[in-house]
């Protein structure tokens, strides 16, 4: 008789020891379709919470965030609030209390000034940086000519995120209601490529 093999069994990984991060956006699909290609697939554990159609103004964002904290007991420094300065709801003043509130929460506030589709074109060498929402978008087609808000080619961005969190480092005067053009998404997305470290170095290492 053949020997009989050992059945191996790979140990599954336990995912509750990695940080959740709680992602709430102001856009039903552009932000939530990015944050789930670059990462998502890279098994960092987030929780994206988009908006609806009418309810995107700052104030149902954060309340988003809210009811997540409430509901799961969500620890306040893993949770993010994603929004954009075009959105003809959101004055500066609305803005500054958005941006006290989160202050006093804990949560973290990624604003993307005109737009989030600015912080998509400073994945390039040498991108242009739009004042409106409308030029952002043109531009965007430029770079990625098939462009929907639901379907795009984010692995090509990906490749170039190194260059966007730099660009948009220095496009940062440490006002978070800064005028345009100006995203602290690349805030975010730092933390993100961390924890995705961190998980390659852990992975490694077993």
């Amino acid at each position: 008789m053949g020997r009989k093999q050992k059945k191996f069994r790979r140990e599954k990984t336990n995912w509750s020891v990695y940080p959740l991060y709680v992602i709430a956006t102001e856009g039903e699909k552009t932000e939530p379709h990015y944050f789930k290609s670059l990462f998502r697939r890279k098994n960092i554990r987030m929780e994206i919470l988009p908006t609806r159609r009418g309810q995107s103004s700052a104030e149902q964002v954060l309340k988003r965030l809210d009811n997540y904290r409430r509901k799961f007991d969500s620890s306040p420094n893993k949770m993010w609030l994603v929004i954009d300065r075009d959105c003809e709801n959101f004055s500066k003043e609305q803005l500054s209390q958005i941006a006290q509130k989160c202050d006093a929460k804990g949560y973290n506030l990624a604003l993307s000034n005109p737009c989030f589709e600015l912080w998509l074109l400073l994945h390039q060498e040498k991108p242009k940086q739009p004042l409106t929402a409308a030029a952002c978008k043109k531009e965007l087609k430029k770079l990625i000519p098939d462009f929907t808000k639901a379907k795009y080619d984010v692995a090509k961005l990906g490749k170039n995120i190194d260059l966007a969190v730099a660009h948009a480092k220095k496009l940062d005067n440490g006002d978070p209601l800064q005028d345009p053009p100006s995203t602290k998404v690349y805030k975010l997305v730092e933390k993100l490529n961390d924890e995705r470290e961190k998980l390659a170095r852990q992975n490694r290492n077993q």
